[in-house]
């Protein structure tokens, strides 16, 4: 069910670009919002591993600002917030014709 999204280290910040194909359609046009809730889950995770400070979903609240489009290069932009003890906050968005879809704020857990 994954698109075809590339994701990638930039210094501190974690960037993707992709599209999201036709398979993963929600309103017209748009995608399912589950699976752009998963595609943030999994953006802002990554930027917790690249920070070095990986871990399990403990809260994920996403934002739906806008359609986000089926079949349109879409641009992902994530980094790690804050890390306390075991709690790793990362925020991220994703973004089509530089417009913000979606934004996503998430608290990892670090295993002990």
């Amino acid at each position: 069910v994954a698109p075809p999204i590339r994701m990638w280290r930039d210094g501190a910040t974690v960037r993707g670009a992709g599209q999201i194909p036709t398979s993963l359609n929600g309103p017209p046009n748009g995608a399912h919002g589950g699976f752009v809730a998963a595609v943030l889950d999994e953006l802002l995770g990554l930027a917790g591993v690249v920070a070095g400070a990986g871990g399990f979903t403990g809260t994920l609240t996403v934002r739906y600002l806008k359609l986000t489009p089926i079949g349109v290069d879409l641009d992902l932009e994530a980094h790690v917030q804050s890390v306390d003890g075991r709690k790793v906050t990362t925020t991220g968005s994703i973004s089509a014709n530089g417009e913000v879809c979606a934004t996503a704020e998430a608290i990892f857990i670090r295993p002990a």
